[in-house]
């Protein structure tokens, strides 16, 4: 069950109020349609000495999805010269989110993360799901200490997005709970002084998260090192 608040109806979001919308609504219809499939698949391949965690939030509200798409658009507004409408930009921007779905899998211990990643990843990946990157940030300097994933559901369920797979543990879940309504200033906030200083409160607690040894042998593709560096701008 997920957690969409406020759905707008298809009498209230139309091509004529809010075409840009109307077509993230129409999206997301799309995705609920096939996520239950892509769910079992998830919960299947988590290997023993795992679970899943935050279900509940598995699929993105259409609120935070619609200022994500807004806000790929005016990063690189160039990336969608050519576009003849409104609903051919939404679109395209939506396939550049590779979080409309997304899960976590919680280790029971924090020295498991990194093989119960590589256990996952080859299991999804024999189901049919594409690995497309494996992004490490367990790195010094980084302000985020993490282990993603991002597969592509195209061929497994002829859906034109990626998802994410996160890999926790009892000690990074508890930074990111302790942390999470602050990156949400950082996210928000303008100024560069009090983006800093977000910044290094979460850096701060992420430091006595232990980094975790990341194979790169035993993972099916090459890992992409991520460092979530200070603002400087």
């Amino acid at each position: 069950m997920t957690t969409e608040l406020n759905w707008p109806s298809h009498d209230i979001v139309n091509s004529h109020d809010d075409p840009f919308l109307f077509e993230i609504v129409e999206f997301l219809v799309k995705v609920r349609a096939v996520e239950p499939d892509v769910t079992a698949s998830i919960q299947a391949a988590i290997p023993e000495g795992a679970a899943p965690h935050g279900l509940r939030y598995r699929l993105k509200h259409w609120q935070s999805l619609k200022r994500k798409a807004e806000g790929v658009i005016a990063m690189n507004p160039y990336a969608f010269d050519g576009l003849a409408s409104i609903a051919e930009i939404a679109r395209a921007a939506l396939r550049k989110i590779d979080d409309i779905l997304r899960y976590s899998v919680l280790s029971t211990s924090h020295d498991d993360v990194s093989v119960h990643a590589s256990l996952f990843l080859e299991q999804v990946h024999s189901d049919g799901m594409s690995v497309v990157s494996i992004l490490n940030s367990y790195h010094e300097g980084s302000r985020y200490k993490g282990l993603h994933a991002i597969l592509s559901l195209q061929h497994r369920f002829d859906l034109d997005i990626d998802c994410e797979v996160q890999f926790h543990s009892p000690e990074s879940i508890d930074a990111y709970v302790c942390t999470h309504e602050i990156y949400e200033e950082l996210r928000t906030t303008e100024g560069l002084e009090e983006r800093q200083a977000f910044h290094d409160i979460i850096a701060a607690r992420y430091q006595l998260v232990d980094d975790i040894m990341v194979d790169g042998n035993i993972f099916p593709i090459p890992i992409t090192n991520r460092t979530l560096r200070r603002p400087l701008e």
